[in-house]
């Protein structure tokens, strides 16, 4: 029973209460994790927002590399230990490194490092030995595809059809401007956070899995 590193934050939600304690989410988590296993079944979460997520990894990147001078090159090791597993985005001598793809403008301004990232992030500094860590946050345009999806899902909206070649054209013009971002310098697309390894949380993880192992144990025999 190993946490993947992108669910650390729910299994962690309310680490500052006593270590005997599990969250609900964390509960949650692992009944997901217990029919996941029993019976290879799987909750399917996809969106917009993750399907540019997935797809534009590589260019994010590549932007990464040039605004940093350095290549990165994506890692593809699946890593697990005894307590956890994941496969983290970059892994540099003394660092590694999880790079997102906000959707837009408006969240990319937002990102910020978030607890749940947090705890990810302590995931890969423990699976890979690396004394600290970053978030980059890269901004880069959408797929071409996506960019259409959205200009048809703007066209039912606003019930503007591509007979009407005025509209139609203002519609996929302003879509295209807020999903495309070449005008806006690239050092102003990335946006880092550092964290250094912290060695507690380490153990609090270990504790919390104690814990969780037990309850685990108990619901894949009773599900």
């Amino acid at each position: 029973m190993k946490i993947r590193c992108s669910s650390l934050g729910r299994f962690m939600g309310g680490w500052e209460k006593p270590r005997e304690a599990l969250s609900e989410d964390a509960k949650s988590l692992l009944m997901e994790m217990a029919i996941r296993e029993k019976y290879n079944r799987e909750i399917i979460l996809d969106s917009k927002e993750m399907q540019k997520g997935r797809e534009v990894e590589e260019l994010s990147i590549s932007l990464l590399s040039e605004i940093k001078g350095k290549l990165y090159i994506k890692n593809r090791e699946h890593l697990e230990n005894e307590w956890i597993q994941g496969t983290l985005d970059l892994s540099l001598d003394d660092c590694v490194i999880d790079v997102k793809s906000p959707f837009n403008l408006f969240t990319f301004a937002k990102a910020d490092l978030d607890s749940a990232y947090a705890w990810q992030l302590t995931g890969y500094m423990w699976l890979k030995n690396k004394p600290r860590s970053e978030l980059a946050y890269c901004l880069v345009n959408a797929p071409e595809h996506l960019i259409f999806d959205e200009v048809k899902r703007m066209c039912y909206m606003t019930n503007t059809f591509k007979e009407q070649e005025h509209e139609y054209g203002e519609l996929e013009e302003k879509v295209r401007q807020n999903m495309c971002y070449n005008d806006i310098p690239k050092e102003k697309r990335v946006k880092i956070f550092e964290i250094a390894r912290d060695e507690a949380k380490i153990e609090m993880i270990k504790a919390k899995h104690v814990l969780a192992t037990e309850y685990y144990n108990t619901i894949i025999n009773t599900i």
